[in-house]
């Protein structure tokens, strides 16, 4: 029987898993000490990258300490085997922090089609698909204001010429809370009347708000991540993506819980 401690554990380890599973990867529980230690062990596309240290320490425990007084630290293990070959590494870019939520939010809406996909005819919708929902939006919302408050503000100052992309992306992000607002109007419908109709409003809500969640993501990748990454010099890179990433680690709890 496991423990108190160990299942508090696993339910924080929960929320922050999409973060590391958006990059290929995951994360097992080893042990919860008597010390307040978790052991950890990366897996997957994890092994052997160079911004694991990055995601044990800045993501999983600071993560783990705001949600669970007790935790005085957190050692990961080695995996025995390296992972297989070819697999794609976390970015160690400039915008690192900002690409791994992309594909955590990714991550989110590819299980929310395959939960739908395995729906039978005039079922009800899964007892947590309401709150999956809640939080692949609370991820983008929290990702969208890493850009407006740390990113964009530096585009604007020192990489002119990206500047004039920035209001369409403003633009873009209004009509995907739009489509956020008529997903969850589709939930709720599936929920007090379930039916093939109610759940194919919801298959189309769905579909819609990812078309436009991976319009928003392919151009940021393609048109601001890199260009950043290669226009800024060295010290500057540094302090935004370390703006990045102290702001991700003050308001991800924030954000889970709105």
């Amino acid at each position: 029987m496991t423990s108190p401690r160990h299942q508090e554990t696993l339910r924080a380890l929960d929320v922050v898993r999409p973060y590391v599973q958006g990059d290929g990867g995951d994360i097992e529980l080893v042990d919860v000490g008597e010390d307040g230690v978790v052991s950890i062990r990366l897996v997957g596309n994890c092994v052997g990258c160079g911004a694991a240290n990055h995601t044990i320490h800045d993501v999983i425990e600071d993560f783990l300490r705001s949600q669970l007084p007790w935790v005085t630290g957190v050692h990961a293990e080695e995996e025995a085997e390296a992972g297989s070959q070819g697999s794609r590494s976390l970015s160690k870019g400039t915008t690192a922090d900002l690409e791994a939520l992309q594909r955590a939010v990714d991550a989110r809406i590819e299980r929310l089609n395959k939960d739908l996909a395995g729906i039978a005819l005039g079922a009800p919708l899964p007892e947590n698909f309401e709150r999956s929902v809640q939080e692949c939006r609370a991820e983008f919302r929290l990702l969208h204001d890493m850009e407006e408050q740390c990113l964009y503000p530096v585009i604007e100052m020192f990489v002119t010429s990206l500047a004039g992309q920035l209001p369409s992306l403003r633009e873009l992000r209004a009509r995907i809370d739009i489509a956020f607002d008529v997903f969850e109007r589709a939930i709720h419908g599936a929920h007090d009347a379930p039916s093939q109709t109610s759940l194919d409003q919801v298959r189309v809500a769905l579909a819609q708000t990812a078309e436009l969640i991976d319009e928003d993501f392919t151009r940021k990748r393609d048109a601001l991540y890199e260009m950043v990454d290669a226009s800024l010099p060295d010290e500057l890179k540094q302090e935004l993506r370390s703006d990045i990433s102290q702001f991700r680690r003050r308001n991800i709890v924030m954000y889970q819980r709105q």
